[in-house]
């Protein structure tokens, strides 16, 4: 699992928290957090570090944090059923923690900080088709949306072609492409 802005983990950022430390939900919590504004990408790196310690605490094993395919932000692996606040998935443990030090929004600014313009977008962009287009996605065009790229390669996929590809070149493109929205 990482963490990130999947749609599983915004379904589930009402869900638990993280209650170690003896911190409540009206309590400070201690560490580096985000509440909004512009973020350094230090900033940033600090609090997806916290909440690798948040999950190591929780009773998880943890790899280290790594920079994403996408080249802009961070994440790591962890496995384990955790031994920490007793909740039932590592999921949920994982949402309780990003939740504590504010990393879904944290990650949204620093995304957005780091989109590209101009001729280092538009140059990005063609690298962006040329590795969809080698992945069996053809008709994207520099005017194409981050939507249409998605409906793109779910035509594919619902016409039973393997995506993996295809969502590779996404996941590598995409954040700097079209910041959070991508």
């Amino acid at each position: 699992m990482t963490t990130g802005c999947g749609l599983a983990a915004l379904l589930l950022l009402l869900l638990g928290g993280c209650t170690d430390n003896g911190a409540t939900a009206d309590e400070p919590v201690p560490g580096p957090s985000y509440s909004a504004g512009p973020i350094t990408e230090a900033e940033y790196l600090s609090i997806v570090r916290a909440v690798h310690s948040c999950m190591a605490d929780e009773g998880y094993d943890v790899e280290d944090v790594e920079r994403r395919t996408d080249g802009v932000t961070y994440g790591f692996q962890f496995s384990g059923s955790g031994t920490g606040s007793g909740s039932s998935s590592g999921q949920q443990d994982l949402v309780a923690c990003e939740e504590r030090y504010g990393l879904m929004a944290a990650e949204i600014a620093f995304q957005d900080q780091v989109s590209l313009s101009g001729a280092e977008r538009e140059a990005v962009y063609g690298q962006l088709i040329a590795c969809l287009d080698g992945a069996g996605v053809t008709g994207i065009t520099s005017s194409s949306t981050a939507a249409d790229v998605g409906q793109a390669i779910q035509q594919l996929e619902r016409a039973g072609t393997d995506v993996t590809d295809a969502t590779t070149c996404w996941n590598q493109y995409s954040t700097r492409l079209f910041g959070s929205s991508g």
